[in-house]
């Protein structure tokens, strides 16, 4: 039973003085920036002080003379992890997208109307769309559908044509509209006029939302044009900043 004590003993002799209150041997270390404390009161105080996280940062680099069994079982650890988090990723993308045709596990897939949408989007427009699991916030708000060219639009020429479900997002709130991709964007933003910083469109401030980025946009084009090239979960987003 006196062995535990002779080792903290021999710690805080090696250890020195705490560097936190600098009034009792030092017992631990931290694992991030080795900081020597004296008890949890001491080492919660230096985390609060220097920001530190008491983590060691398992990248960081280790000599090859000071390679331990400690760090090769830590970097074993750490690439586990990564290849967890890589697992969860794969199943969360998996359970949200659903591709053409697919049902996922125990979702239910597009629809028939739905997946003519994404068939024409692909093959006239260049876009790939993406539809959510149903149940999801995002498909509930979903109105966008093909329109296709009925008799009279036919005999003079029409061709169908998506009708998007648009999502405004301004600092203030978010608002939907309906409009066929043969509109231009300034067009349907002008309905929102009193919803923009100035209370005049300013298309300088509107940004595509592509997920990991918000693109730079040319408001006078279409949104066939603007969304040409791009992947739209459910309905196109642009973002008001």
């Amino acid at each position: 039973m006196e062995l535990p004590q002779q080792q903290m003993e021999q710690a805080s002799n090696r250890l020195g003085q705490c560097q936190r209150c600098n009034t009792w041997a030092a017992r631990y270390t931290c694992p991030s920036c080795l900081e020597h404390t004296c008890s949890l009161t001491c080492s919660t105080a230096h985390k609060v002080a220097t920001g530190c996280s008491g983590k060691r940062d398992p990248t960081e680099f280790v000599p090859l003379k000071s390679f331990t069994d400690a760090n090769l079982l830590s970097d074993y650890r750490f690439l586990e992890s990564v290849d967890h988090s890589l697992d969860r990723v794969m199943r969360l993308r998996q359970s949200l997208c659903t591709p053409v045709g697919g049902g996922g596990s125990g979702a239910r897939g597009p629809s028939k109307q739905q997946r003519e949408l994404q068939a024409f989007c692909r093959a006239s427009r260049g876009i790939e769309l993406v539809f959510m699991p149903a149940g999801m916030s995002r498909r509930r708000c979903n109105r966008s559908h093909l329109r296709q060219a009925g008799r009279r639009n036919s005999q003079s020429g029409s061709a169908p044509a998506v009708h998007w479900t648009v999502e405004a997002r301004f600092p203030t709130g978010r608002k939907f509209a309906s409009a066929p991709d043969t509109s231009r964007l300034s067009e349907i933003l002008q309905r929102w006029r009193h919803l923009w910083p100035s209370q005049q469109p300013d298309c300088s401030l509107c940004r595509l939302d592509q997920g990991d980025k918000l693109c730079p946009i040319d408001c006078n084009q279409s949104l066939a044009d603007l969304l040409r090239g791009t992947t739209v979960v459910e309905f196109p987003v642009f973002v008001i900043r």
